[in-house]
């Protein structure tokens, strides 16, 4: 091929221009090639008319950007083709910006020209803007270009997200903030049912968002998606899963998999879908690092001759799984300033914060910082303090540590209150040191304003990513190991230093590792076989707890299951408890659930004491919760039983035809009520489903062995506490005065039987029973058999 020259006003090349855009875009193309052509620039096709750019193609590539490109899996594939002609000095690459959207990473010097918020008039020469600028690309050798670093992290990643079509919006900005990001080269959004092939080949990462609508595709049980997730485990694959919203995904073959965001909370439960957003986008940038480190990394023998000079320590004695860790301690930001309020005469000090992110491990290396230890210290548990314990603390002459701080009873918090404020004007060697849950400090601070300035409170939260990640450095600096799955052990912590060194101490043990190895060792066991086991180990731990709590509230009510889920969701392990009749059960309850549990009955607050049972929480969905108890999660209700005999069954014809095509039924009768006990589950599921039960009562109904038994009125009665419309219509005349179907019947005066009226009435009452329902089975906004005065009786 040789250059471009002008002849005449037209360009005379043999390098030619291919334009990339979504099918929806195809008018800008049109136009753009129209311009083109135009002035002898030959255009070698487009994505979406000519088939897909070849690696054999010279000149210059034009992509049209605009979210329907950058979602489409063409989109992908071409930009990361077209990145390497441009870096191999064969091709330009001169993006196109049509509509607003954040351009992915792209080689130096190729900056898209902007036409987003071009006027329509302007738009003719815009286009002419852009054949100049193809003109000067064309006539100019094309140099190799470098990509550029973003983070740390290479941009040459190649990913998808794969999504329910119904889930395109949120989808969408998933993409949009991952691109912004830059952790990825290119990113294609795929929805399910366009996804033919692309689960072969996603690329290095494969991000799904996690829904009911993706979940009910059966797309995660899929064979394609089976052999990705084999994939994911020979190394070859990042699989990321993104919770979308509040979904039971643990039953599914994904259950094992560290997700995003952090913690697992899904997407539509953050109060800022930004932060959300923004942690799905750190968790990935971390992954894509590790994706790096593994690439370049690999592991050497250490020499033999510096084998014996290597200290050897047992992984217990790295990997604490409770106690104080004395290799893998990482300072935190605040450790200087913790240091100085220990000194500071008369000064106390709270430490708070939710369990497993090393408050009594700060507090005891800071201690030893300053030159004494916290086992010298006086050290009182906070459920203990009473007012003997105070008449101790005043007689101290050094610093008293209370741990679990947030059990001291309420009745003594004043005294407690008091001797702070005392060390604080006395300025001597005594001081108080609280460490307990996030809200020690309001609790003392409520009735004494005066405290807030005579004490130093360090509020510490879940700590970062690059905390963790130093603690895993430092264990396996120690242990002369590496971990192949770093990003996993950091996602599933979700910020808890406790987790982080309870899964390096599992997956060492699980690849046989008991103390520094001699010869350097990458550690590859599957964090989802150590999860999977962590997560038996907590079954035994913690079921009685957790059956006993979800019991609370009585056999079928799920109120406090739902409360530990909502405890698992947030941040600090603290939850406030409403006024409801579960929040009352559990506050009447008290310390019966501790140490892991705790309930603070003052301010109405749910408190974790426990990280690793927050770890299982987080991993058990409110129908497996209630199944724990022996429960069942009420299914949505969302049609109309109809229970008539088959003496009636003329009846319910009538009925039927005037009832909604939409509308979904569920009929039983004699043929349905079966000998046994199977047929009393059939039924009481079924009701659970129900907003409206309408019952035909004729003397062939009431002489089912059912009904006479009390069985069916029963699981009727039942399902009316529960919430379900229940309404009896008389068939024919016999129905006693005192029978539970009596309590069913509409309220006025009586009126003949249904086989009694003529069917004019008949029809009346069928339309005015239809009234009460919508086209799904829900119950209309106003009964209009409640007031009706010529319903039979």
């Amino acid at each position: 091929m040789v250059e471009g020259r002008r002849d005449g006003g037209a360009v005379v090349v043999e390098r030619s221009v291919w334009v990339s855009h979504a099918e929806h875009d195809h008018p800008w193309a049109d136009g753009l090639v129209t311009a083109l052509n135009a002035t002898g620039v030959p255009v070698a096709g487009t994505t979406w008319c000519g088939g897909p750019l070849r690696a054999s193609f010279t000149g210059v590539v034009l992509p049209l950007l605009s979210p329907d490109y950058l979602n489409s899996p063409v989109a992908a594939a071409e930009l990361t083709l077209a990145g390497d002609l441009v870096r191999s000095g064969s091709t330009w690459l001169q993006p196109v910006l049509i509509r607003r959207v954040v351009a992915p990473p792209l080689p130096d010097g190729c900056t898209p020209i902007d036409l987003s918020s071009v006027q329509p008039s302007e738009v003719e020469q815009r286009l002419r803007n852009v054949v100049d600028r193809v003109h000067e690309l064309l006539t100019t050798p094309p140099q190799p270009r470098a990509t550029a670093r973003r983070g740390g992290v290479v941009g040459q990643l190649r990913a998808t997200l794969l999504a329910a079509p119904e889930d395109r919006p949120l989808a969408e900005q998933v993409a949009l903030t991952l691109r912004s990001a830059g952790p990825l080269g290119s990113l294609a959004l795929v929805l399910v049912g366009d996804d033919r092939g692309t689960l072969r080949d996603p690329g290095r990462v494969l991000l799904m968002l996690i829904t009911r609508a993706l979940i009910n595709s059966g797309v995660l049980e899929s064979r394609p998606l089976l052999a990705a997730l084999r994939r994911q485990r020979g190394g070859a694959l990042t699989v990321l899963p993104v919770i979308g919203g509040p979904v039971s995904w643990h039953q599914s073959s994904i259950r094992h998999l560290p997700p995003l965001p952090r913690g697992g909370r899904p997407l539509t439960s953050w109060e800022s879908l930004d932060e959300a957003l923004q942690s799905v986008a750190h968790g990935t940038a971390l992954a894509c690092a590790e994706i790096e480190r593994r690439s370049r990394e690999a592991p050497q023998p250490a020499p033999p001759e510096a084998v014996p000079d290597r200290p050897v320590h047992l992984v217990g004695q790295v990997f604490r799984r409770s106690g104080t860790p004395e290799h893998t301690f990482v300072e935190p930001p605040e450790f200087h300033r913790v240091t100085l309020s220990l000194t500071e005469p008369g000064r106390s000090v709270v430490f708070q914060g939710p369990s497993g992110i090393g408050k009594t491990t700060l507090l005891e290396r800071a201690t030893g910082a300053v030159g004494f230890h916290l086992v010298d210290l006086d050290v009182i548990a906070g459920e203990a303090v009473d007012a003997r314990q105070i008449r101790r603390i005043r007689s101290a002459s050094t610093p008293v540590v209370i741990d679990d701080a947030h059990r001291i009873p309420v009745e003594v918090r004043d005294l407690v209150a008091a001797e702070i404020k005392a060390c604080a004007d006395a300025g001597g060697p005594r001081k108080l040191v609280l460490v307990g849950s996030s809200g020690v400090a309001t609790y003392l601070t409520a009735s004494r304003p005066d405290l807030i300035t005579r004490l130093d409170v360090y509020s510490l939260g879940r700590v970062d990513d690059e905390r963790i990640l130093s603690l895993i450095r430092r264990g396996e600096q120690a242990l002369n190991v590496s971990f192949t799955q770093r990003d996993a052990i950091v996602r599933t912590a979700a910020g808890s230093l406790l987790t982080a060194q309870m899964l390096c101490w599992e997956l060492a043990a699980s690849a046989g590792i008991s103390g520094t190895t001699a010869i350097h060792t990458s550690v590859n066991t599957d964090i989802g076989l150590v999860i999977e086991h962590v997560l038996r180990v907590c079954q035994e731990r913690y079921g009685a707890v957790i059956r006993a709590f979800v019991a609370l509230d009585g056999p079928r009510k799920i109120g406090c299951a739902r409360l530990l889920v909502a405890l698992s969701q947030t941040e600090d392990g603290v939850l406030q408890l409403t006024d409801s009749p579960s929040a009352r059960t559990v506050l009447d309850a008290g310390d019966r659930f501790a140490p892991h549990l705790w309930v603070e009955r003052g301010a109405g607050l749910l408190l974790a004491e426990d990280p690793q049972l927050v770890f299982y929480l987080r991993r058990l969905t409110l129908e497996t919760l209630a199944a724990m108890a022996g429960k069942r999660v009420p299914q949505p209700r969302d049609q109309v039983l109809v229970w008539h005999s088959e003496a009636d069954a003329r009846i319910w014809r009538e009925l039927a035809g005037e009832l909604d095509e939409n509308l979904a039924v569920d009929v039983w009768n004699e043929s349905r009520i079966v000998s046994g006990d199977r047929w009393r589950s059939e039924f009481a599921a079924a009701l659970s489903r129900a907003t409206d039960a309408v019952v035909l009562v004729g003397p062939g109904l009431l002489a089912w062995p059912q009904v006479e038994g009390g069985a069916l009125p029963g699981l009727l009665a039942e399902a009316a506490d529960d919430g379900c419309h229940v309404r009896a219509l008389v068939t024919r005349p016999g129905l006693p005065a005192d029978h539970p179907f009596v309590r069913y019947l509409p309220v006025g005066p009586p009126v003949k039987p249904l086989s009694m009226l003529r069917p004019a009435m008949r029809g009346d009452v069928w339309r005015r029973l239809v009234r009460a329902f919508d086209s799904t089975g829900r119950a209309a906004a106003t009964d209009d058999l409640a007031r009706s005065d010529d319903l039979p009786s």
